[in-house]
């Protein structure tokens, strides 16, 4: 399915450990909590299945990692990627070294149970209503085309608003793309919470959702659907473009990282909405939460760090050096 170019951004820009809360693959999304990531289960699951990559061949990730100084404040910072191939490993020695020095991890959003499930409700149509109400006889005939290639339940994906079928269909795509396991965000969380150490957020869920209803409003379904043609799949564009985002994150490619953000800047709305506006609150946050926790471990979107407008150069900005810490 070919998409928008600020769909495609979403998958650099956007919180995909969101996405994947509140979305259950168009299986039902009443039922978001049966095999949920953000269950008990699953996060202690998810820190079992880190500890035993230690101890196996897989290779690790290079990622990107920072160490940031200001006078005695120190801050180490790490660029997540929010789906992953399991055949990997995130956990190189120096994360792990960040990950023991450090008794507080930031990330980007920490939402309760209760703060998920409302927020799954709100991807849905108003009750007895559909999406269909306000698409063309040709983009649902296009949507229903799009099910039976994809193997999807159309009579509950209908039910859903613009908003959360477009989420359904970028975890779709990951899981096309062999991205099948964790994303850094949620394994980190579950290795912080299974030692007992404090996360704390930079945004809220419902700044996530302002943002995801915005870029994923009928006009970007609508494109979708209209430049969808059937039996693409193997050789879908999206994708290819998630594997290319995951190698640069496995090779620590920054040069990746900052050829997307000159490329998001053709489209200055999504940018500001999704980059920049979303960064200098981070920063804020950021600088916010230090004076009160001295070992402070910041794990946000890769993204996020890069360009001119990038958390990194908005540091500097406010008079902290950046170390750049070297991985193998």
């Amino acid at each position: 399915m070919k998409k928008s170019r600020k769909y495609l951004y979403s998958f650099l820009l956007l919180s995909l450990f969101f996405c994947q809360l509140v979305s259950n693959n168009l299986i039902n999304p009443h039922k978001i909590n049966n095999e949920n990531y953000l269950s008990t289960k699953t996060l202690a699951t998810a820190a079992a299945k880190n500890t035993e990559t230690r101890t196996t061949s897989k290779p690790t990730t290079k990622g990107y990692l920072w160490k940031a100084t200001k006078d005695s404040k120190e801050i180490y910072l790490i660029g997540t990627i929010h789906c992953s191939d399991p055949n990997y490993d995130f956990y190189n020695d120096e994360l792990l070294k960040i990950i023991n020095k450090c008794d507080t991890l930031a990330v980007e959003i920490n939402p309760t149970m209760a703060e998920t499930l409302g927020m799954s409700m709100k991807l849905l149509c108003p009750a007895g209503d559909t999406i269909e109400s306000q698409l063309t006889d040709e983009e649902i005939f296009k949507l229903k085309t799009l099910c039976m290639d994809y193997n999807l339940n159309y009579s509950i994906l209908k039910t859903m608003n613009s908003t959360g079928i477009c989420m359904n269909l970028n975890n779709l795509s990951c899981i096309n793309s062999g991205l099948t396991g964790e994303g850094l965000d949620n394994t980190l969380m579950a290795k912080f919470k299974c030692s007992n150490k404090n996360i704390i957020q930079l945004e809220s869920i419902d700044l996530q959702f302002d943002r995801l209803s915005k870029l994923y409003d009928i006009s970007t379904l609508k494109e979708i659907l209209n430049s969808y043609k059937s039996n693409t799949r193997n050789n879908s564009s999206e994708d290819n473009n998630n594997r290319v985002l995951f190698t640069a994150f496995i090779n620590g490619d920054e040069h990746y990282m900052l050829d997307s953000i000159e490329l998001s800047k053709k489209c200055p709305k999504e940018y500001d909405l999704l980059i920049k506006s979303r960064n200098e609150n981070m920063v804020d946050e950021i600088e916010r939460n230090i004076s009160n926790n001295k070992n402070l471990a910041v794990a946000v979107g890769a993204l996020h760090y890069f360009g001119e407008d990038g958390i990194i150069n908005q540091l500097q900005n406010k008079g902290y050096t950046i170390e750049k810490i070297k991985t193998t």
